[in-house]
């Protein structure tokens, strides 16, 4: 369950980036995130721990630079949100692959896709929404409503810790 669902991660996080920065005219972007989604998919054979990282860094890294130079937001989130989420799971698999055979395995992933799923839902809806909103706030609302939300946070972490414990 976790291999294919890295593939489609992996997959549709390079396709929506790779044709954003191609549409631009960036072939060169474009031909740099291919290769290295390329050697990512390949990786995970090979078990390299430092792939997935590096693979983050790039792949958010170029979506942040294409928000920046004005390309196609949405499609950018989406591949930075799928991005977050092929990391994710490869270093599950990398971290269960190494799991004895008594532990349950199957009942760890399911809690883990379902929480996987949430994060990354909200994680767009809310990115997507701040790019659509425009709004203008002194420093205090700012400081506020980011205090707020590292509370919120911090609250929503703490649930999720007691209800796996």
């Amino acid at each position: 369950m976790i291999r294919p669902a890295f593939g489609i991660s992996l997959g549709v996080a390079a396709l929506s980036l790779i044709l954003t920065f191609a549409a631009s005219g960036a072939w060169a972007w474009a031909a740099i995130l291919f290769l290295y989604g390329v050697l990512w998919w390949y990786s995970e054979k090979s078990k390299k721990a430092w792939v997935p990282s590096v693979g983050l860094l790039l792949f958010t890294g170029m979506a942040a630079s294409g928000m920046a130079a004005g390309l196609a937001k949405e499609s950018l989130l989406l591949g930075a949100v799928m991005t977050l989420a092929a990391w994710d799971l490869d270093l599950w698999r990398q971290r269960a692959s190494r799991a004895s055979r008594q532990d349950n395995l199957g009942a760890l992933m399911r809690p883990h896709l379902e929480r996987l799923a949430l994060v990354l839902a909200l994680g767009y809806g809310v990115s997507w929404l701040v790019l659509s909103v425009r709004m203008e706030l002194g420093f205090w609302w700012i400081f506020i409503l980011a205090f707020a939300g590292v509370i919120a946070l911090a609250k929503a972490l703490g649930a999720l810790q007691q209800e796996s414990d």
